[in-house]
């Protein structure tokens, strides 16, 4: 639930279920935009404001059948307001480079991360370097040509691909028990999910890096790329950190 007056997301157990069958003669509200497709009905508490404003202070409840034009801003995202996690900062750019550009082999212990990007490949190596962790980089082989990606036809030679091995020959062993108590496998690490804002939005900012892009002259918003099971965590993620994330399905 939102506290309006700290604006903060907090937990409230329910008092009770309640389920009512609708009858036709309900009238029912559809509100419909990139960021929502909800129905409901006269009586349904609106959390909404008269201003484009992302301050819940300029927010209040209002009855469904009492919205008008006026009070189409609806508020899409809170503050959980987690305490720091007790991880590095350094531990949480890796776990953002894993989660987009990685491979994580549950049987054999061993992570990879790619990456192609001049910047990008510095970037992991001074994460990697900054933890002390040993690693192998290595160009990716690659058995065929790419000329074509997502249906589309490549203007030019696309950049080499290199990878990053984390593994017990180039690896500490304690090093890569922790990492598989993070991150055992592909997956929005769980840690996040209790980390600070602070620390999640280092985390996001990393996982555009390596799994998104930014429009240019677009500085607060971005728009990244993965599977709906990842983009659903990462919704949630956003949201309850006081960052509007909308998923849609790209043809």
């Amino acid at each position: 639930m939102q506290n309006g007056e700290k604006d903060l997301i907090e937990y409230q157990k329910p008092i009770d279920y309640v389920c009512n069958e609708i009858s036709s003669d309900i009238e029912i509200h559809n509100y419909k935009s990139k960021l929502m497709d909800l129905s409901v009905t006269d009586e349904h508490r609106m959390f909404v404001s008269k201003i484009n404003s992302h301050l819940s202070h300029d927010y209040d409840y209002v009855l469904s059948k009492d919205i008008t034009r006026a009070y189409m801003k609806f508020k899409c995202a809170g503050l959980l307001n987690n305490k720091e996690a007790d991880i590095d900062d350094s531990m949480i750019e890796l776990l953002a480079w894993i989660t987009t550009d990685g491979t994580v082999r549950e049987e054999s212990r061993e992570y990879f991360i790619y990456q192609s990007k001049p910047e990008g490949i510095e970037g992991i190596k001074k994460v990697l370097d900054s933890l002390n962790c040993g690693y192998k980089l290595r160009p990716k082989l690659s058995n065929k040509e790419v000329t074509h990606i997502c249906g589309k036809k490549l203007k030019k030679k696309p950049l080499q691909v290199y990878e990053f091995v984390l593994n017990k020959t180039h690896t500490n062993e304690d090093f890569l028990n922790h990492l598989r108590e993070l991150i055992p496998i592909k997956e929005i690490p769980k840690i996040m999910f209790k980390a600070s804002k602070r620390q999640v939005d280092l985390f996001i900012k990393t996982y555009v890096l390596g799994g998104g892009s930014v429009k240019e002259g677009l500085v607060n918003s971005a728009t990244v790329y993965g599977t709906k099971n990842m983009l659903d965590a990462l919704q949630i993620l956003c949201v309850t950190n006081g960052h509007r994330a909308t998923l849609s399905i790209n043809n």
